[in-house]
């Protein structure tokens, strides 16, 4: 993983982004499925795909476009489980001295 996957704090526009799906107890042979906005959601582009099994989505590059609220629903046997998160990319800010 690089230093901007996973990080703390609000994704940056044009940088990598990885959202996982944050339920901890994901067993093997589990079925995932995302959704945006309550709508289902399919990553199959070169700039969004899904990673691990569709534990994770991958944005190489992440715009205003992928900011809304994202949830992941785990199935296994009779036994489901879900988590939401909301993607809000921000604007990199420049620090420094203006003259």
């Amino acid at each position: 993983m690089g230093p901007d996957e996973n990080a703390p704090g609000r994704p940056i526009l044009r940088r990598r982004y990885l959202l996982t799906c944050g339920i901890s107890s994901i067993r093997p042979n589990t079925q995932i499925t995302w959704f945006k906005d309550g709508r289902p959601f399919m990553a199959n582009s070169d700039r969004v795909r899904f990673v691990d099994n569709k534990r994770g989505i991958l944005f190489t590059s992440i715009t205003e476009q992928d900011n809304g609220e994202y949830m992941c629903i785990a199935n296994y046997g009779t036994s489901r489980a879900s988590y939401t998160t909301t993607i809000n990319a921000a604007q990199e800010k420049l620090h420094g001295m203006l003259f």
